[in-house]
């Protein structure tokens, strides 16, 4: 059994499943439910050479994942072949990871095989050949950088002993582990798959995983964080992406609204709340995906933001009434003001007379036939 080609479905099946768009949570329902075979005779060795360049492009398997799943990689040679540095962005923990290439740095940042080697040996794996094992081994679907730590602690746990501690990963994990699982005709035991089931009840419509490509990162897409700001005196200025500013530099305006949403699988998993705590408004209430949330044209400044994720479809986290608040413009304010004070001339009547003491302008309104009186 040998890796599927780069980023490609190599075989009708595997075409045919990804047309169909299967969920995890169905994929799972089809997983053999069995008992953990033993573990005797279980070594890394039965998987074949560590970290091996199986399919041949010049680089072992861990560099490989390296150069896929880092930002700002450095290379010790002028062919790319060791990675020497980078950034990784670990979806285990959420933390963000400096990897320095050395003997006392280079644990810091690990290559997880998703389905343990020892979980895969037992449950089914034990029983093929040292060729057939030496592909889950290497196969970049079963393959993630991630912090070493973490690593260390999952060990050859399975769904029911180990999760990830950033929990925005572990709908994806967890359908990665199906889609090895399934690809490899691996089992599930009873308390993994409810432990499984447990977590895909909160995202069941995740889709299995489909890259495996060591071009794109085998992660689920990295979500975007869209935002934009209301400024004082410039209104709402254009959304922006995640890193970008948003609001003014140097024009001493105040910010007095924002509204953010999300994108990509994060968008479809989660809700974004966030409320705001406006100068002489306090607390507002809870705005929701893109929502405004602050107030417009009291030029009143934020003065804090709470944000959070909530499940999709979950409840909010607190009362959602009163978010925004727009205040009525001046030159509304001044035609309003206009037309009533038109209105009221034309139903009065005027008078004017002499006095000693100056000019009396009396007004006698139809509506309540009461005199008003203005004296110069």
């Amino acid at each position: 059994m040998m890796v599927s080609g780069v980023g490609v479905l190599s075989t009708p099946v595997e075409k045919a499943e990804a047309a169909q768009a299967e969920t995890a949570l169905t994929a799972l329902s089809a997983l053999t439910v069995s008992d953990s075979a033993s573990m005797s005779g279980y070594s890394r060795s039965q998987f074949g050479e560590e970290w091996a360049d199986v399919d041949g492009n010049g680089y072992d398997t861990r560099d490989d994942i390296l150069k896929r799943d880092l930002t700002k990689v450095t290379y010790g040679d002028s062919k790319h072949c060791e990675v020497t540095s980078g950034t990784l962005s670990d979806p285990y923990t959420g933390k963000t990871i400096s990897f320095h290439r050395g003997k006392t740095t280079s644990t810091a940042v690990q290559i997880d095989h998703v389905v343990a080697l020892g979980n895969a040996w037992s449950t089914g794996a034990q029983s093929w050949s040292a060729t057939q094992r030496e592909s889950p081994a290497n196969d970049p679907l079963n393959l993630l950088a991630v912090d070493g730590d973490a690593n260390e602690a999952k060990g050859d746990k399975d769904a029911s002993s180990w999760i990830p501690s950033e929990t925005t990963s572990d709908c994806a994990y967890v359908a990665r582990q199906i889609t090895v699982k399934k690809k490899y005709s691996l089992w599930v035991t009873s308390s993994e798959k409810s432990a499984m089931s447990k977590v895909l009840a909160t995202c069941p419509n995740q889709s299995l995983a489909t890259s495996s490509s060591l071009d794109a990162p085998a992660s689920a897409p990295k979500p975007t964080l869209t935002y934009r700001t209301h400024v004082q005196t410039y209104g709402w200025q254009g959304w922006v992406n995640t890193g970008a500013m948003s609001g003014t530099s140097g024009k001493a305006k105040r910010l007095e609204a924002i509204s953010i949403r999300l994108t990509s699988n994060l968008g479809s998993a989660y809700d974004v709340y966030y409320r705001v705590h406006a100068q002489h408004f306090g607390w507002m209430g809870w705005a929701k995906d893109g929502a405004d949330a602050g107030t417009a044209g009291y030029a009143y400044r934020l003065e804090a933001i709470q944000i959070t994720l909530v499940r999709k479809g979950g409840s909010a986290p607190g009362s959602t009434s009163n978010a925004f608040r727009q205040k009525t413009s001046t030159a509304k304010k001044a035609t309003s003001s206009k037309a009533s004070s038109s209105k009221s001339t034309s139903t009065s009547s005027f008078k004017k007379a002499k006095s000693s003491k100056g000019v009396v302008l009396t007004c006698k309104t139809s509506a309540s036939d009461s005199w008003l009186r203005w004296r110069k």
